[in-house]
């Protein structure tokens, strides 16, 4: 959360040319129902079985870069099945840099809500200690303090042709 997931994985995907989606906007659109919402109304363990659900989904598809949320990888073989089907990346940020990023939208996100920011830092980093073992799993890391676009070029121009994430026929 607040780690920069959706802005460089446009940027990705724009200089692969493929698609690019936003697992959560993707589920709010399936679902027609923000993720506020569906955990008003139905909790977390719901949204968490949908994400899943449109994560496979997502997967079919063919040339596709797909931002996940930050809890993505810790429910029902989410980061296992992420690994088989393609390559990940760990963009880390220290928990002062998401919370910064974050301030403006603590009341729009449900984890978030009613936070201040001494909160919102101590729940940024409690999320990371909880979620760092799933994150740890990724097939690449990038130390999200330093990117730019340069850096995110030289990691998608310099790498070996095996790690292209495979079209859905080789899954």
């Amino acid at each position: 959360m607040g780690s920069g997931k959706t802005y460089w994985g446009e940027k990705i995907a724009a200089m692969l040319q493929w698609k690019f989606i936003d697992l959560d906007r993707f589920v709010e659109e399936r679902e027609k129902m923000s993720i506020s919402k569906i955990f008003e109304k139905q909790g977390e363990n719901h949204f968490r079985k949908l994400e899943a659900k449109y994560l496979q989904e997502a997967a079919s598809l063919e040339n596709i870069v797909v931002a996940a949320g930050g809890g993505t990888p810790c429910f029902h073989g989410n980061m296992d099945f992420m690994n088989r089907v393609g390559e990940t990346y760990f963009l880390k940020v220290r928990p002062e840099t998401a919370a910064e990023r974050l301030k403006e939208q603590i009341n729009d996100r449900p984890l978030l809500k009613g936070k201040n920011q001494s909160e919102l830092i101590s729940f940024l980093e409690k999320q990371l200690k909880e979620r760092e073992s799933f994150y740890l799993k990724a097939t690449r890391f990038i130390d999200g303090e330093k990117l730019d676009e340069e850096k995110l070029k030289q990691i998608f121009t310099s790498r070996p042709s095996s790690h292209v994430p495979r079209p859905s026929q080789d899954r």
